[in-house]
C-alpha cells in the first residue's frame, strides 16, 4: 500500500525521521516569483564586531549593543512593520533592558514605535491592534517577537505589517530536556540498526563487492541522526518564524538572519525552506546589507507607483543613503 502526505514547507526539516521510516520526500516551489523576496545571511553587525548569538555569547554587553544597532539600521532601511524574532522572553527581556539602560531604546522608538509580544494569551490581541494601528497611521512600526511563542507560529504578518522579519541567531531546544535526549538516543539506535543492515546485505557478495560496498559505505556515512533531529528542531522554529511575512502571491519582503552560523553552516541554510534557502546572500559585512534593503525597497515602491498603489511615506527612495549607522549609536 503507498500514500501521500502533505505538509507545511516549515516541516521541511524532517530528514531523519524520514529516513528512519523509510519515507521519500519532495518539496515544491512557493507562488511568489523571485523578485519578491530578499533573504539577507549577516556574519557581522555595523560595527565590524561578529555576531555570535550563542547562548554563550548572545547575552554580553557587546552583542546585545549590535544587536540593537542592527535592528536601528533595518528600521531606517525597511518600511512599514519589522518584525524581529528573538530565542527567549528572558533574552527579549535582557535585551530590552540593556537598550533603555544605553539610550539606544530611545533611538529605535525614534524611528518605529516599539512592540512587545506579551507572554499573557489574553493580552495578544491588543498587542497587534496597537501594532497594526501604527504600521497603518504612522508608517512603520518594530515588533519584538519570541521563538516558539504565539507570533511566530499562529500569526500572519501580510503586506506592511511585515516588510522585513529579522531572526536573530539559531533557536536550539534545551541538550539537557530528559525527553529530547531520549529521542535523540532513539534515532541514533535506528540509524545504527539499519547501517548494521546494510553492511550484513554488502556483506553477502563476492569478497571483492564486499570490499567495495564497504568502501562506499563509509563514504557515504550521515552525521547522527540524532544530533540532526536536534539542528531539524531549531530550523523548524527558524522556518516557522520567517515564513510569518510572505502570505499571498503578490506580497513581498526582506528576511534578515542574523548570526555568523547563517553564513558559514552550509547545513543550516540546507534546512530553510528551498524558495527562501536558494535565495540567500551571505554577507560579512552590515555595509552591503543596508545597500541591498534600500535598493530592493526602492524597486518595490517604483513598482507600486507604477500600479497606482500608495506606498507608505516611511518607504526609502533610491537616492537614500546607504551608509550603515554603527559607531555613532550608543
Amino acid at each position: 500500500a503507498a500514500a501521500a502526505l502533505g505538509a507545511s514547507g516549515a516541516l521541511r526539516a524532517r530528514a531523519p525521521v524520514a529516513r528512519v521510516a523509510g519515507v521519500r520526500t519532495f518539496a515544491c516551489g512557493h507562488v511568489i516569483p523571485p523578485e519578491s523576496i530578499l533573504p539577507l545571511a549577516l556574519g557581522k553587525g555595523p560595527t565590524g564586531l561578529e555576531l555570535n548569538f550563542t547562548y554563550k555569547h548572545r547575552a554580553t554587553p557587546a552583542m546585545v549593543d549590535e544587536l540593537g544597532r542592527c535592528l536601528f539600521n533595518v528600521c531606517c532601511s525597511a518600511p512599514g512593520g519589522v518584525v524581529a524574532f528573538l530565542p527567549s522572553f528572558d533574552y527579549e527581556k535582557l535585551v530590552v533592558g540593556r537598550w533603555a539602560s544605553t539610550g539606544l531604546l530611545e533611538r529605535l522608538q525614534g524611528k518605529k514605535p516599539l512592540f512587545r509580544e506579551p507572554k499573557q494569551a489574553a493580552q495578544l490581541e491588543n498587542t497587534l491592534q496597537a501594532y497594526s494601528t501604527a504600521v497603518r497611521e504612522e508608517g512603520g512600526a518594530l515588533l519584538l517577537c519570541v521563538v516558539g511563542a504565539k507570533m511566530s507560529e499562529g500569526i500572519n504578518f501580510s503586506d506592511d505589517l511585515a516588510r522585513c522579519v529579522v531572526m536573530v541567531g539559531l533557536p536550539y531546544p534545551d541538550c539537557t530536556d530528559p525527553e529530547l535526549q531520549q529521542k535523540m538516543a532513539f534515532l541514533d539506535d535506528q540509524q545504527r540498526d539499519q547501517q548494521r543492515g546494510r553492511l550484513s546485505h554488502a556483506q553477502s557478495g563476492e569478497a571483492a563487492s564486499s570490499s567495495s560496498s564497504k568502501r562506499c559505505l563509509s563514504k557515504a556515512f550521515v552525521p547522527s541522526a540524532g544530533q540532526e533531529y536536534y539542528e531539524n528542531l531549531c530550523m523548524r522554529a527558524v522556518n516557522q518564524s520567517i515564513g510569518r511575512a510572505i502570505r499571498h502571491r503578490g506580497d513581498f519582503a526582506a528576511i534578515v538572519l542574523l548570526d555568523r552560523r547563517f553564513v558559514t553552516k552550509k547545513s543550516v541554510v540546507s534546512k530553510l525552506p528551498k524558495w527562501i534557502g536558494d535565495r540567500v546572500t551571505p554577507l560579512e559585512a552590515f555595509g552591503p546589507a543596508v545597500r541591498h534593503l534600500r535598493l530592493f525597497f526602492a524597486k518595490k515602491r517604483s513598482e507600486l507607483e507604477k500600479l497606482q498603489v500608495p506606498a507608505s511615506s516611511s518607504w526609502p527612495s533610491s537616492s537614500s543613503s546607504s551608509k550603515a549607522l554603527g559607531a555613532s549609536l550608543p
